[in-house]
């Protein structure tokens, strides 16, 4: 194996050398101290937002071919039989450090599940991992998949299509929409919310309006009520940001959490603001849009703050985690005579870590 992977796995104070070249190899994939590390990040008694461990993943390609084992057998046949996250947990949490290991292998291995005749619950994980990839390029596989005879694929296909952002897929999304069961309505109507599309309110009107349960109907009903609630919000914050200055300028950005193009514009405007503050919150507010299309923008405002502000600015370009930033922002660190240099270069470690994982 790479020497330069020796060490970097860390179970409990014990540092291995663990991983075997690229092939399954049953005493390692089998051995306690692999089941230890696979399994570091479920110690609580929920799974919420917890992720497998960065070392364990900084391993890739090495740990894949055990991953992939328990993606498509389960846990059990390496001796894992205690995954949180439901009955296919397992498979879950190997799918998510399959997608975080990010190598053209694991990616190749990811995408691959997005196939009709995989099992559904592989399917199904695959399609949640590839929609926090949120890449375009999978949005032929995610329509194709809108055809499955499995409802929840359809459903989680769809939440996938929202999650990527493509107003071009809203109409396939609504007629997979309309055939959803009731109990998955939900769902879509989440989707759409993400997509960022109003459309959808009188797109799925009719559909929600069938839905016979009361209960199952409300909870729909919510979620396009909470969508109206933060778009009238929104459309106040946009005036805001049109027309305030100062402090309630300051709060506006601040509370500018929508995805509308219309208060991505205002923010793209403020960038060349006066005020070096409202330039640094708004490269912030953007980088929470994430839309990497705004990337050379939020880096060059970034590089052109004073000192006191590049710190905000930069915490902004690691949210929208673009490893592109990682240079510009270490050379303009080495620059810099304050105090403010030692917190420009933790988010520049922060970020080549978090890069050196999705390698």
């Amino acid at each position: 194996m790479n020497a330069k992977r020796c060490g970097l796995l860390v179970v409990g104070a014990t540092f291995a050398c663990l991983a075997p070249s690229f092939e399954v190899r049953g005493d390692f994939c089998t051995s306690p101290l692999f089941r230890k590390a696979f399994l570091e990040g479920q110690e609580g008694p929920i799974l919420d937002h917890s992720l497998p461990s960065p070392d364990f993943i900084a391993l890739g390609n090495e740990v894949l071919p055990c991953l992939m084992e328990i993606a498509e057998k389960g846990g059990a046949t390496l001796g894992i039989t205690t995954c949180l996250g439901g009955e296919y947990g397992c498979e879950g949490w190997a799918l998510t450090a399959i997608r975080m290991i990010g190598t053209p292998e694991a990616r190749e291995y990811l995408i691959a599940n997005l196939d009709q005749e995989k099992p559904r619950h592989l399917i199904r994980i695959a399609i949640r991992e590839v929609g926090i990839l949120r890449d375009p390029a999978e949005r032929p596989d995610l329509r194709n998949l809108l055809d499955h005879p499995d409802a929840e694929v359809r459903a989680a296909s769809i939440l996938s299509l929202g999650a990527i952002g493509n107003v071009d897929d809203f109409d396939v999304m609504v007629r997979a929409s309309v055939g959803l069961p009731d109990r998955l309505l939900r769902d879509a109507a989440n989707a759409f919310q993400i997509l960022g599309d109003t459309r959808a309110f009188e797109a799925l009107k009719g559909r929600v309006a069938e839905i016979e349960a009361p209960d199952t109907r409300k909870l729909v009903e919510r979620v396009f009520e909470d969508w109206r609630s933060r778009l009238a919000q929104e459309e106040r914050v946009l005036l805001l940001l049109r027309s305030s200055e100062g402090k309630e300028l300051h709060k506006a950005i601040q509370q500018s959490q929508g995805r509308t193009e219309a208060t991505r514009s205002a923010l793209l405007e403020l960038l060349t603001h006066e005020d070096p503050r409202t330039r640094a919150e708004s490269v912030v507010a953007i980088a929470r849009m994430q839309k990497t299309a705004d990337f050379d923008q939020l880096l060059e405002t970034t590089l052109t703050l004073p000192e006191p502000y590049v710190v905000v600015a930069a915490r902004g370009l690691e949210i929208l985690n673009d490893p592109r930033a990682i240079a510009p922002l270490e050379k303009y660190a080495g620059s810099m005579r304050t105090a403010k240099r030692a917190e420009v270069m933790a988010v520049v470690d922060r970020m080549r870590r978090r890069a050196a994982t999705n390698r």
